[in-house]
């Protein structure tokens, strides 16, 4: 009798202490999976993600370095962190978390777009662009010919090259390298609605021709001005 009711207490013991094993154990890994941020791509045509062939719908996470072939674009969808926009023949390279996004350009143009309360910072091997945390940003980056040119579409940014600082606001772009001539057009067209800016006029005694006062370009870079040329930063 004594040795049936040991056996009983120490069947009790241990599956109570399984029990507990598991009540702890569950609140841990799910708050491990919730941190892990994550995004999704849509492709068209050639895109990689860190070398490997990505189609539409494809998971994405933090560091992964994306490729766009010609003719080929992407949209990474961020969600609370915002999205970032490829165009054909792009290199970049994008981290992220719940409240940052931030990226380096090897190559190509991508637009950022980022909500309020996000921390934005992205680079090339010329400039640091910064966006302003309280409020909306979208901007786009292009590394073409030698230069770096940072256009501001809406919101603020700060553009580093060097000991030089400059704070531009939205329609003000600034290019930052060796060449001073403007990026040219890709064949890219801009379906997800990131530029529908163009604004056209009449001019008169001039045949009816058609004047673009700000046009949308293909590559998602604005040609409504003049870059300001930064000096090329050394080392």
């Amino acid at each position: 009798m004594k040795g049936s009711i040991q056996r009983r207490a120490a069947a009790f013991c241990l599956t109570l202490s399984f029990l507990v094993t598991q009540v702890t154990a569950t609140p841990v890994a799910a708050a491990g999976e919730r941190a892990r941020p994550s995004g999704e791509i849509t492709s068209f045509g050639e895109v990689q993600v860190d070398g490997l062939g990505a189609a539409s719908g494809a998971t994405v996470f933090p560091g992964s370095k994306f490729t766009t072939a010609k003719k080929s674009r992407a949209i990474i969808n961020l969600g609370a962190a915002g999205r970032v926009r490829l165009s054909p023949e792009t290199a970049s390279t994008i981290n992220f978390g719940e409240r940052s996004l931030e990226g380096a350009l090897d190559a190509g143009i991508i637009t950022v777009s980022k909500p309020e309360a996000v921390t934005s910072r992205f680079t090339t091997k010329d400039v640091e662009v910064l966006a302003d945390k309280d409020s909306e940003a979208v901007f786009t980056l292009n590394v073409t010919g030698g230069n770096t040119v940072v256009k501001a579409v809406a919101g603020h940014l700060e553009v580093r090259a060097g000991e030089t600082r400059r704070l531009l606001a939205a329609g003000e772009s600034v290019a930052v390298g060796a060449q001073t001539t403007q990026p040219q057009d890709d064949d890219d067209d801009d379906t997800d609605g990131w530029f529908w800016l163009g604004v056209a006029g009449f001019v008169g005694g001039v045949g009816g021709a058609i004047i673009w006062a700000l046009s949308r370009d293909k590559d998602g870079v604005f040609n409504d001005r003049t870059p300001i040329v930064i000096s090329p930063i050394r080392g």
